[in-house]
């Protein structure tokens, strides 16, 4: 509040005020919206500028804050009945594990667009992490994406239907994407073969549903320089065609793809289907145990265990505690253990 209170204080030079305005966090950019009016053309000539950012068709999370916006409800006699233009917003810190509420006499969709419009008005820069879906609040699927854009470098899609890809592009910089964590929770098949997805350069596919499968043809035709997959339903013969695709394509040094296992023994289980069927022999290349076959051009792949260094309580339900890796490697490259050529 300090840099505001100089601000009002002091009488700032135009460029001054932009050096000021340009080092005050999001929360105090807000606030100097509503204080200071005055400033509010300069203000909006900088992106917004968050760590992390969560978008849902009831909520919004901004760095350790989520808001979620609700219908208020009365019973009458037995049924629930919706009161109109009445919504309760909630706001939770994670920070400090508090909620706070409040009524509004808006509906819940006007009163998300006004807090989304409060905060972010052209460019928003998301430096760690942007969440969307399973759908989005229609003000933004309806939003003139004219001087309105979200960059990020790494995005989590929860996919519940396809039509969210369309809504995403107009808002989002897709073409800046390097890291995309997709979490399918409907179909699995018919999407991947979108150039953004298809050329992203790390790609993972988490598969929600235990009954449903990814498309092989489809995981062929990628071009991610890391894949990863968490489904239960890939099998050996999966990665062998997978394989296959990589040598018919000719595919560069290093690229590597992570398959979630319960188990080490599952991953073994892996390594003995291509010792048996391929011809892959036991190797150690620098600490990393597995094995190796070649597969042309002056290359081998390499096969290899990895156990699941996320936190439990930040993995998602389906993600498993070991990884079946494996990578092309140049002959003789050796392999460390952070799963990066030296």
């Amino acid at each position: 509040m300090e840099k505001l209170d100089n601000i009002r204080a002091k009488p700032l030079s135009y460029d001054s005020q932009k050096v000021v305005i340009k080092s005050l966090s999001i929360d105090n950019r807000v606030r100097l919206d509503r204080r200071l009016p005055d400033l509010r053309v300069v203000n909006t000539l900088f992106p917004r500028i968050i760590d992390r950012m969560t978008l849902t068709n009831n909520g919004i999370g901004i760095n350790n804050k989520l808001w979620t916006f609700g219908a208020v409800t009365r019973t009458i006699g037995r049924r629930k009945v919706i009161i109109p233009n009445k919504t309760e917003v909630r706001l939770f810190r994670t920070s400090t594990q508090e909620t706070v509420r409040h009524l509004t006499d808006q509906s819940p969709e006007a009163a998300y667009q006004e807090m989304f419009d409060a905060y972010f008005k052209n460019k928003i820069i998301v430096r760690k992490e942007l969440t969307v879906g399973p759908t989005l609040p229609n003000f933004l699927k309806n939003r003139d994406p004219v001087g309105f854009k979200i960059d990020t470098e790494r995005l989590n899609l929860s996919l519940l239907r396809f039509d969210i890809w369309s809504d995403l592009v107009r808002i989002v910089e897709i073409k800046n994407l390097k890291h995309l964590r997709i979490e399918f929770r409907g179909e699995t098949q018919g999407f991947l073969d979108k150039p953004e997805i298809k050329h992203c350069k790390t790609l993972v596919l988490h598969v929600y549903n235990p009954f449903q499968s990814l498309a092989i043809d489809e995981l062929v035709d990628l071009r991610n320089e890391h894949l990863e997959i968490q489904s239960a339903l890939f099998t050996s013969d999966n990665v062998e065609t997978l394989i296959e695709g990589w040598i018919d394509t000719r595919r560069d040094i290093g690229t590597s793809f992570s398959l979630g296992r319960e188990t080490y023994e599952d991953v073994a289980e892996i390594f003995q289907y291509f010792v048996e069927n391929s011809g892959a022999v036991p190797s150690k290349h620098s600490v990393c145990d597995g094995v190796t076959f070649a597969i042309g051009n002056n290359q081998d792949l390499f096969m290899f265990a990895s156990e699941n260094t996320t936190e439990i309580n930040e993995r998602s339900i389906i993600e498993t505690s070991w990884f079946f890796n494996m990578r092309i490697i140049r002959r003789e490259t050796t392999i460390t253990n952070d799963n990066k050529p030296i």
